[in-house]
Order: structure tokens, then C-alpha cells, then sequence
């Protein structure tokens, strides 16, 4: 398991032809939380400039948790 604020310093280290798939979610580094979009350490934007910058080609995979606006379960 990987914790970052920018898991894009990994995809340098293993080289982008060693890449196939990038999982990204978010949470506090606590537990595998899997919070919303900007709820969290993960800097998307920082991800998804670099992601555009040097032309990746693999897919990224969000998976996130969203909140229940209709009453706890």
C-alpha cells in the first residue's frame, strides 16, 4: 500500500511503461476510507497535471465512498 498527497512520484519510480492501471482514493491515512473528492491527503489536481503533462496512457481508477444525504443506514 502506497500513502501520498501526490502518488504521481510512484508512477516515476516504477516508470511509465511499467504502469497499467493507477487506483486512487482518498482518506487520512488512518483506514482505507475511501472519502469523497477532497476529503483527504490525495491532491488530484497535482495527479491529474502531471497525468496530462507527461501524456500518460494508462486508465485512472477513482473509487471513492459518497456521503448519504438521505439518513444513515
Amino acid at each position: 500500500m502506497y500513502f501520498s498527497r501526490n502518488h504521481s512520484y510512484l508512477i516515476g519510480e516504477l516508470g511509465l511503461e511499467n504502469v497499467k492501471l493507477s487506483h486512487l482514493h482518498n482518506n487520512y491515512q488512518l483506514a482505507d476510507t475511501h472519502n469523497p473528492l477532497g476529503e483527504g491527503y490525495l491532491e488530484l489536481s497535482n495527479v491529474i497535471e502531471r497525468c496530462k503533462r507527461e501524456k500518460w496512457d494508462f486508465p485512472l481508477s477513482l473509487e471513492m465512498r459518497v456521503k448519504n444525504t438521505f439518513g444513515s443506514r
